[in-house]
């Protein structure tokens, strides 16, 4: 069995990660919003 490893983020990982989390949230939105619109067009995305 290989040795457990655990991994932390830097401090600059974690201001990246700060910085970039309200695109993450703004991307889920987007893709929910645009869910919902194409199942009340009755669009299919492939």
């Amino acid at each position: 069995m290989p040795p457990r490893v655990e991994y932390s983020l830097t401090e600059d990982g974690r201001r990246l990660n700060d910085a970039l989390r309200p695109l993450a949230v703004r991307g889920r939105e987007r893709t929910a919003s645009r869910a919902t619109q194409d199942a009340a067009d009755g669009v299919v995305r492939m």
